[in-house]
């Protein structure tokens, strides 16, 4: 005899396929994050982010993430990010056949690594489903604090209490070009004017370095640890 599939689970293969039953489906999750509805993905397009849902089967049902997958231009490579996932239920197998789905998805679409940050408890059995399936702790990138912002106030205070280095983001592109240009003008005149250094020429190179760390301390250094755990997978080749 063989066993019938259970008809009150979703399909997998639904869940992949189709935005509103994965919707339905982290809605209904335990866990489910707004950072895992097709809505979230639709808002991180504009910004290089394309998404890919990865899902699998578990003996206590299906287990799945909303993946946002962006390059790393110049480099030929991409990352991966699952912002409050995987969500679904979290047996131990489940785990397994979600990371075993996820190498193949990495491996199509050359992911150097993959972040991950379910909404649980650091004493959450998912934790340790998460470290036998291969997976490695890693820094947060969730802020683990909550701003109350009273939205009936008038435009110009919500805009006046923001901190001047979030007001950056209002620049979108622009900034990633005046800051670099303007840090390195400022070296010019430091270098140039006080100490008499003839740096004109050097000008370049500086502008070179300046945007290879702004990249790098954007990237690698800007990060928080939040209060739920992060777990990372990487591959090689």
């Amino acid at each position: 005899m063989t066993a019938e599939p259970d008809a009150t689970q979703p399909d997998p293969a639904v869940l992949r396929d189709d935005p509103r039953a994965w919707d339905a489906f982290v809605e209904s999750a335990p866990t489910g994050a707004y950072t895992q509805l097709g809505a979230w993905a639709e808002a991180k397009r504009p910004n290089g982010w394309r998404v890919e849902r990865v899902v699998a089967s578990g003996s206590d049902g299906p287990v799945g993430m909303q993946l946002l997958i962006r390059d790393l231009r110049p480099l030929p490579w991409r990352i991966g990010y699952a912002p409050r996932g995987p969500v679904g239920s979290f047996g131990r197998d489940g785990v397994a056949a979600l990371t075993a789905e996820l190498r193949r998805v990495g491996r199509a679409n050359r992911l150097a690594h993959v972040l991950v940050d379910p909404e649980v408890e650091p004493t959450d059995p998912l934790v340790g489903h998460l470290a036998a399936a291969g997976w490695k702790d890693s820094p947060g990138v969730q802020t683990p604090r909550t701003r109350l912002v009273d939205l009936t106030r008038p435009e110009e205070e919500l805009w006046s209490d923001l901190r001047s280095k979030w007001r950056r983001s209002f620049f979108g592109v622009l900034w990633s070009i005046i800051q670099p240009l303007g840090l390195t003008i400022l070296i010019a005149v430091v270098f140039g004017r006080i100490f008499k250094t003839d740096i004109v020429k050097y000008a370049p190179y500086i502008l070179s370095g300046v945007i290879i760390w702004d990249y790098i301390s954007s990237t690698a250094v800007g990060k928080t640890r939040s209060g739920s755990p992060s777990n990372l997978a990487r591959w090689s080749g």
